[in-house]
């Protein structure tokens, strides 16, 4: 017996118990009806921040040799919203993956690159990609594989005379 329950007769331990499991079942229909009714509690800002600095540098899951710091971790200035647009409309809106559609992506698609390089902006490096397509292709390990498979995927769907060309012929030329 602990010393917590010597302070206590045992009728006292038994309500203590039929309390906390009354506790414990109020809390756990409490948070089925908000899940069945689709609340979500936001985190807060602070808890955000505290999460990203806990898994920064070599603690994130992601990081690979230094390559997510330095020159590379800045994205070029050509990187824009117009240019991420175009490769999603080159795409057809759809994850180049799966084809799931922006709608059912829930948001706009990730625009991935290819080399995992964020400096090579040609449209042969970059592809559309849903959440989870994208999640997948980034773990230690397996970049080669998609490295890989992503630039098969892309070539086979884009006709030769277009391989080549900038983005504003591109642009011209899908009009």
């Amino acid at each position: 017996m602990s010393r917590k329950n010597k302070l206590h007769k045992p009728e006292s331990i038994e309500k203590m118990k039929i309390s906390q499991a009354i506790a414990k079942e109020n809390l756990l229909e409490e948070s089925r009806l908000k899940i069945l009714a689709g609340a979500k509690s936001p985190k807060p800002e602070s808890m955000k921040r505290k999460t990203s600095e806990r898994i920064r540098g070599e603690a994130n899951p992601f990081y690979i040799d230094g390559r997510c710091s330095g020159e590379n971790y800045v994205y070029p200035l050509g990187w824009s919203s117009s240019l991420k647009e175009t490769v999603r409309n080159r795409d057809e809106r759809k994850c180049r993956i799966c084809s799931k559609t922006e709608e059912e992506n829930g948001k706009k698609l990730d625009v991935h690159h290819i080399n995992y390089d964020k400096t090579g902006l040609s449209f042969l490096n970059l592809i559309s990609l849903c959440k989870s397509c994208h999640k997948k292709t980034n773990p230690k390990g397996r970049r080669d594989h998609y490295q890989t498979q992503l630039s098969q995927l892309l070539l086979q769907d884009i006709p030769l005379e277009m391989r080549f060309i900038g983005r504003q012929d591109y642009q011209q030329a899908a009009a």
